[in-house]
């Protein structure tokens, strides 16, 4: 888990972004570029098409996904950043003046990269060294992944073998990054919920 420099990644590089892995080609590109997925991921665009919610939605990607985690054991404020106690030592609680030693794991897809970017995009040592976690339309993955039923976008985004996608998970932000509780942390049926032990914060849904 860390920040990012694109900005449907949420300015931050969370699960779902691993599956730019599943991409290969024999030029001298990287993958993701040379599948001309990069431009969608620099738009400060709201409402338009993910390529990231195709990946998720694809049956052979995200729909043989059954676990997904954040590894946060160290987490550096944007790609290629070097490591410094100032920029990966995180302010916020539960973590006040450490590094954040943690693991985040989920069922969800859009619940665990929602959770994550609630850590980044409210964490001093993140925002102060990334001016792309403050933008706003660094959300438009989330909000399409969350309602790809009727998407913003208007996409109707497939399983890859012609089947809309009507769920991929819950997006929702916490209440506060004080108390950083979900629906379900505050008694609702459904929705997000967050859940720690002693020595490392994680996520369930």
């Amino acid at each position: 888990m860390t920040g990012c420099g694109m900005k449907d990644t949420e300015s931050t590089e969370t699960s779902t972004k691993t599956d730019f892995g599943s991409f290969v080609n024999g030029n001298t590109m990287r993958p993701p570029e040379g599948a001309n997925l990069h431009q969608w991921l620099t738009k400060s665009e709201m409402g338009i098409y993910s390529p990231l919610v195709d990946l998720m939605a694809n049956a052979n990607l995200g729909g043989k996904t059954v676990l997904y985690m954040l590894d946060a054991f160290i987490c550096a404020p944007s790609e290629g950043a070097s490591i410094t106690a100032e920029n990966s030592k995180w302010q916020q609680t539960p973590f006040n003046g450490d590094y954040t030693s943690s693991i985040f794991v989920s069922q969800d897809p859009v619940a665990i990269d929602s959770v994550g970017a609630d850590f980044l995009n409210n964490e001093p040592a993140v925002t102060g060294n990334n001016h792309l976690a403050a933008d706003i339309t660094n959300e438009n993955y989330p909000h399409e992944a969350g309602l790809v039923g009727n998407a913003p976008s208007g996409t109707t985004y497939t399983d890859g073998n012609g089947h809309a996608l009507t769920n991929l998970g819950v997006h929702e932000h916490w209440n506060n990054s004080e108390q950083k509780l979900y629906s379900r942390n505050l008694g609702k049926e459904e929705g997000n919920r967050t859940c720690a032990n002693k020595m490392t914060p994680y996520f369930q849904k």
